[in-house]
């Protein structure tokens, strides 16, 4: 149905794990297969929001995949990525962009849950849905503004933010806790979904 394909994409897109410099889970491979999952999951359940999530992921693979490639190009990250107002505002709105577009793929993807939970008289799911969004919505404020904190008041415009050890650590724990917990909610409710949608379907 598809579901899988989302629960995969949700890896790519929260974790990153880098080998020699390299992403090994790019954000890129997460949206494509947002845009496969959604996909499928429209030819079996036919409603507007799933629709607007695979719109939004269509637009976030070529914005990952220009990131990607800005990143591990050694010419364009130091001239797009400078220290100078032109790099800050490039990334601030480029960070931007990718935020607001993220946040209303999962923000569709959950309320078409909550739609269909509805139609089928789930309420939990509905529920579950409707919180899951909201906290992803708060997660991404919070990422966001800490991202911008960095690209304006450092040295460069890389959004690495220069704390003191105990500082630096105590805010990457609760960041990291915070992910964690939004993420596995997430992954929760596609699972839950994906068991509760199927036994629907197959009624």
């Amino acid at each position: 149905m598809g579901f899988r394909h989302l629960l995969v994409a949700f890896i790519f897109i929260f974790f990153q794990f880098n080998i020699a410099s390299i992403d090994v889970l790019p954000d890129v491979v997460g949206y494509i297969l947002v845009f496969i999952g959604t996909n499928r999951l429209l030819s079996s359940i036919q409603n507007d929001r799933f629709i607007r999530v695979k719109h939004s992921s269509l637009l976030l693979i070529p914005l990952s995949a220009l990131d990607l490639f800005i990143r591990h190009s050694a010419v364009l990250n130091g001239v797009i990525n400078n220290a100078q107002t032109s790099g800050r505002i490039f990334s601030l709105t480029f960070s931007a962009v990718t935020t607001i577009l993220l946040i209303y793929c999962v923000y569709h993807l959950c309320k078409g849950i909550e739609q269909e939970a509805q139609r089928i008289g789930n309420a939990e799911l509905a529920s579950k849905a409707n919180w899951t969004g909201w906290l992803f919505l708060s997660y991404s404020v919070v990422t966001f503004l800490i991202i911008t904190t960095g690209i304006l008041f450092t040295k460069d415009a890389s959004g690495t933010i220069n704390l003191n050890q105990t500082a630096g650590a105590v805010l990457f724990a609760l960041l990291f806790l915070y992910m964690l917990t939004t993420a596995f909610q997430l992954f929760i409710l596609l699972n839950e979904t994906r068991k509760v949608f199927a036994a629907s379907l197959n009624k």
